[in-house]
């Protein structure tokens, strides 16, 4: 059953770690781009696991390359190569969804930069406030 645990909150940490990544590039995605992804999180939740599986393989493929080219050549062509074709199908098949993104009016720059300060100003609220309960709590 631990596992089953592990897994569950990998996955939570995962969705989290995606819907922060999400929230935070938002913005400067409007600015830039007049753009709002809205499958972002589904993409991530897919992708960004294959990534942790990868770039070892990347790595390995490489040093394998370098050192005895034949090995290297077979991790190339049957490990490395359909992994990021993988990727590749999978960022595509949602790319391609009427609902992937909406275009919305850009921000001004101080609209960006109010965003930016009001997010980090709420860090620095909550993480105070988790401080406090911290020492409330062993005092």
């Amino acid at each position: 059953m631990k596992w089953v645990k592990r897994s569950v909150n990998a996955g939570v940490e995962l969705a989290g770690l995606s819907i922060f990544a999400q929230l935070f590039s938002a913005p400067l995605t409007v600015y830039y781009f007049s753009q709002l992804s809205l499958l972002s999180l589904p993409v991530n939740l897919i992708v960004v696991p294959l990534l942790f599986v990868t770039i070892p393989v990347a790595v390995v493929t490489l040093f394998l390359c370098a050192s005895f080219p034949v090995a290297g050549t077979f991790c190339l062509h049957f490990l490395l190569h359909p992994l990021l074709r993988t990727i590749l199908r999978v960022v595509e098949w949602f790319y391609q969804s009427p609902i992937c993104s909406v275009a919305v009016p850009p921000f001004s720059i101080v609209v960006v930069l109010g965003i930016y300060l009001a997010a980090f100003t709420l860090m620095l609220l909550a993480s105070g406030e988790g401080k406090r309960k911290a020492v409330n709590s062993t005092i």
